[in-house]
């Protein structure tokens, strides 16, 4: 029978599993054994900080543990082995180790509409309107009090524990409830579509920058229409992240908000070169570079070395 552990892909620093048939949707006792050991086998094996942060004997814990469950149980549903699987895999404390949504679900997200229509930040804890449709009746600036009656703090003690971080930057963890495009959304939606079965509207309690309280029913939207959304919070990969104006007759403005390009690669002289050489072809000597937005990734600074190169020669 066809392993459910698919695949092990090392690229770059970025470790992922991805689990199940697409057809499976209960894993037997003796499949969850099986997959287990090759997965926890292979982590062991390729990742170079398996247990940097975490004893080895803590993790092997956890990988036992999804073995006994699924024994005590007689089989785990696909859902729950995801679940499971996550969270074993936050105990490496690598931000990019993280197992990839099963195929079978991740076909359903094109389709069920699990995510909130909004663009939000949690910012000291308070979850914070930062784009609606005009529809929602949302408002820059709102905050959101709970969402189906689970208050912000419930979602962040109940989501916390399965998102990854490097290192011991758990502070860092409210920045996966919001938007990742690794996840196929935040923990929010994309773990939230698993723990709570949402209903396709989401009733939010809100409290309105003039401080009026109020509860609203928004209708939530599939992964491609949320995505659409997203992308505004600014682009996850090289191959989106170049944006370039001309200001006035001897500038141009070039803002780059990510260096990751492990998922999609692109070679970067592709989205360079045209920019440089039509500031050349039109006399421009003055570059404005933007990385406010960027979070880092490869290093691709290196490559920052052509603007560079082209300011002093002069061009």
């Amino acid at each position: 029978m066809q392993s459910l552990i698919k695949s092990l892909i090392l690229s770059s620093t970025v470790l992922s599993v991805s689990v199940l048939s697409a057809s499976a949707q209960v894993l037997t006792a003796e499949q969850v054994e099986r997959d287990v050991a090759l997965a926890q086998s292979a982590f062991q094996d390729i990742h170079p900080g398996y247990d940097r942060f975490t004893p080895a004997a803590e993790i092997d814990a956890s990988w036992a543990a999804l073995i006994t469950d699924a024994k005590a149980s007689d089989g785990t549903d696909v859902r729950d082995f995801y679940l499971e699987l996550s969270e074993t895999l936050t105990k490496i404390r690598c931000d990019h180790t993280k197992a990839e949504l099963p195929s079978s679900l991740k076909k359903l997200r094109k389709t069920e509409p699990v995510y909130l229509p909004l663009r939000w930040d949690i910012v000291e804890g308070r979850a914070i309107v930062l784009d609606a449709p005009p529809e929602s009746g949302l408002n820059k600036g709102d905050e959101i009090l709970s969402i189906n009656g689970r208050t912000i703090a419930e979602l962040r003690e109940t989501l916390h524990p399965y998102i990854p971080v490097d290192g011991y930057n758990d502070h860092t963890k409210d920045t996966g409830m919001k938007a990742s495009l690794e996840n196929m959304g935040g923990a929010v939606d994309h773990l939230g579509a698993l723990l709570f079965n949402p209903s396709p509207i989401a009733m939010l309690d809100i409290e309105t920058k003039s401080g009026e309280r109020k509860a609203m029913n928004l209708n939530r939207v599939n992964f491609d229409d949320w995505k659409a959304i997203a992308i505004k919070l600014g682009a996850s990969e090289l191959k989106d992240a170049v944006t370039y104006n001309r200001i006035g007759d001897h500038a141009g403005y070039l803002s780059i908000s990510s260096f990751v390009n492990y998922r999609n690669p692109v070679d970067p002289h592709t989205l360079y070169d045209p920019i440089f050489k039509m500031m050349a072809a039109e006399g421009r000597n003055k570059l404005i570079l933007d990385l406010r937005e960027n979070g880092g990734g490869q290093r691709m600074l290196l490559r920052l070395s052509m603007p560079v190169s082209f300011l002093k020669s002069g061009r």
